[in-house]
């Protein structure tokens, strides 16, 4: 009975705490219920917010008076990428030293060996 006594003692303390928690555990949940609804009001109205001051900054850096083109030419009404070309003068080969190609008849073997072999070594 002693044992049974203890066990039941033990248990009814674990069961006030287990409560105490789930206190705990409600409480939490009602302020993230609270802060999550605030998120939801103070970013409700984020993108009219953004475009506002995006709408701020071009006016204040190109001008009232700043029209936007398009690059894309007005038949092309379905247009999803652009694609620039850019001109520029051309890139002219400069003259070299004349190299100088020996003409003896070297096998295919000869001329990869030549290839692992420095010049001065022969």
């Amino acid at each position: 009975m002693k044992q049974l006594t203890d066990g039941y003692t033990d248990f009814h303390t674990g069961v006030a705490l287990f409560g105490d928690g789930m206190g705990s555990l409600k409480q939490g949940v009602d302020d993230l219920y609270d802060g999550t609804g605030n998120l939801e009001n103070e970013t409700a109205d984020m993108p009219d917010k953004i475009q506002s001051e995006i709408e701020k900054m071009m006016d204040e850096y190109l001008g009232s008076d700043f029209e936007p083109v398009s690059f894309t030419s007005s038949k092309n009404k379905d247009a999803g990428l652009v694609q620039f070309v850019l001109k520029c003068d051309g890139i002219e080969k400069t003259k070299e030293a004349s190299v100088s190609v020996q003409t003896k008849n070297e096998s295919f073997w000869d001329r990869l060996a030549a290839l692992f072999k420095g010049k001065d070594k022969k």
